[in-house]
């Protein structure tokens, strides 16, 4: 993605009154405004009608830096983490000197300030970095230096050594979305030698679809793998490397964690050990879970299930029955209304007997898509009533009918 050059001095950000301009064009959209304003303005007006543009997402996903009124560009926010994954990713470590590679819009580094006393922030795009320095005045962060540096270059020149060295590297490398770690900038592999000379601990911030066992197969001396999600959708996939372990001497440990309004919840166990969870011989419960996102993407369905005492319709399946009710379930409980065996004659009657013809349907290794079934079966999206369909270990097909608990 082409860098979006502004024309951008700090003297003028510092004598623009943001709260002022949100307040004068609080129902301007973004391409109205460039089309009303000829006139130049102080700051370039393209850079304006950004900050229209993602004023309200900012506040949503990082509501320090809307309250600070920050200054940002639609990359740089795209590619920034969210608040509670930069505070949680940072409340992990705590050292003397951090080293980001991949400084971006400056969320980790302001979050990473309350656990270091110093921090080198690199990002290469000067017009960037002209932003996110007024940004880290107005959040009063002295101890975060952004330097405006190609990685490798500053790899190889430094002579510090760093308690931790953070990598967010740009997923988004000539126009193409990578996800293995030589499809990224700066690429792990190119780097890695050089990384062990300068620090024990490095922090990779990975895409969300990434394969979690490719990881683990691919990355020497990985102590542990964070997945987060947060309102129902993993976010970030972190890698904890610790050069300071023999390589194939540690368990790589698991840890899923979902983040909502009120609480972070966690469940960690090891790549190895996985569990096979207790299959259900019938379901005839009362309630219905199904696994969170983070839980899922970890590969930690079976061992979460296990844990807890519930019973699966398959192995490693998402899906679970129980008697007990589990307040603080990582995922979603339901009441269990009907468990039958699938068949298009048997829905059909089931939907038509109890008047459905509204429901949120959602699957787990099951062949048809719930659009697919939606359509063949006339059943409109949304409602109180909720369809899961899935295989159970036997080759079985089984839809559950459930209710919110």
């Amino acid at each position: 993605m082409p860098v979006q050059k502004y024309d951008i001095k700090p003297e003028l950000l510092e004598s623009f009154d943001l709260v002022s301009f949100f307040t004068q064009h609080r129902n301007v959209s973004p391409n109205d405004f460039i089309l009303r304003n000829k006139t130049k303005f102080s700051v370039d007006k393209n850079l304006l009608a950004e900050q229209l543009k993602l004023k309200v997402k900012l506040a949503h996903k990082i509501p320090t830096f809307h309250a600070a009124n920050c200054w940002l560009t639609s990359k740089s926010f795209e590619q920034a983490s969210g608040e509670k994954s930069a505070l949680y990713k940072a409340s992990l470590f705590t050292g003397k000197k951090i080293l980001d590679l991949c400084g971006g819009l400056g969320v980790d580094d302001w979050a990473f300030s309350a656990r270091f006393d110093s921090i080198v922030s690199l990002d290469i795009d000067a017009y960037l970095n002209v932003l996110v320095n007024h940004n880290f005045k107005r959040l009063n962060l002295a101890n975060v230096s952004r330097v405006t540096a190609d990685a490798y270059l500053y790899l190889q020149n430094t002579q510090e050594t760093y308690d931790l060295i953070y990598i967010d590297a740009d997923r988004r490398v000539n126009d193409k979305k990578g996800f293995r770690l030589d499809d990224i900038e700066p690429s792990y592999g190119k780097i890695e030698c050089r990384l062990r000379e300068l620090t024990n601990r490095v922090l990779l911030k990975l895409s969300p679809l990434i394969d979690i066992s490719y990881c683990v197969n691919h990355l020497e001396n990985l102590k542990s793998i964070y997945v987060i999600a947060q309102e129902g959708e993993v976010k970030e996939v972190l890698c904890e490397i610790d050069y300071s372990t023999p390589p194939n001497q540690q368990e790589v440990g698991i840890i899923a964690v979902d983040m909502d309004e009120h609480k972070i919840h966690h469940f960690s166990s090891t790549f190895s050990n996985q569990h096979n969870c207790v299959l259900a011989n019938s379901y005839s419960h009362h309630y219905f879970y199904e696994a969170s996102s983070a839980i899922v993407k970890s590969g930690l369905s079976s061992a979460y299930g296990k844990s807890l005492e519930l019973l699966s319709p398959s192995i490693h399946s998402s899906y679970f029955v129980s008697e007990i009710k589990i307040d603080e379930f990582m995922g979603r409980r339901f009441e269990l209304v009907k468990a039958f065996v699938f068949s298009k004659k048997s829905l059909k009657e089931y939907l038509k007997i109890n008047k459905i013809i509204k429901a949120n349907v959602s699957r787990s290794q099951f062949p048809i898509s719930p659009d697919e079934i939606k359509k063949q079966f006339q059943i409109m999206d949304g409602g109180i009533e909720y369809l899961f369909f899935t295989t159970q270990s036997n080759g079985g097909k089984l839809v559950l009918h459930c209710r919110k608990s």
